[in-house]
């Protein structure tokens, strides 16, 4: 006795993509590449700031910082508050402008213990941790 088996197949056929998505006959025109220009042109302006802090000592370079730390006058070698600039860590004058930077240092992580080379009243939490965030901001 024969046993007959059959297999169908349907074929599906899927809506292009030009019926999908129809294309207009819109174009961008000059006003969206002019804004275009000027928003990358301000982006290229703020990175040279950026990098040029704690390199340059005139205006405004020496008011930018990533991060500023104050209440340290406990920790030896830590200038009170202690700004992170790109390249250097700057203390702060009399008129809240970068000074007295240290040496610039390229790529400059995020580690107290080893920014202020001690780990004298420095909090637990940064002595002895060394995270992968130290090793990507070396990049």
């Amino acid at each position: 006795m024969a046993v007959r088996t059959s297999i169908t197949c349907q074929l599906v056929l899927l809506p292009s993509a030009s019926s999908l998505f129809p294309t207009s006959n819109f174009t961008p025109g000059p006003i969206l590449g002019l804004s275009s220009l000027i928003i990358l042109a301000g982006g290229i302006l703020l990175q040279f700031l950026v990098i040029l802090s704690g390199g340059v000592n005139s205006n405004p370079e020496n008011q930018t910082y990533f991060l500023e730390a104050s209440n340290i006058g406990n920790i030896p070698n830590a200038r009170n508050p202690s700004r992170w600039t790109f390249f250097a860590i700057c203390g702060v004058d009399s008129n809240g402008r970068n000074a007295n930077c240290g040496a610039p240092v390229p790529a400059l992580p995020f580690d107290p213990p080893r920014n202020f080379h001690t780990e004298t009243n420095m909090p637990q939490q940064f002595i002895g941790y060394v995270s992968n965030s130290y090793q990507l901001m070396r990049i």
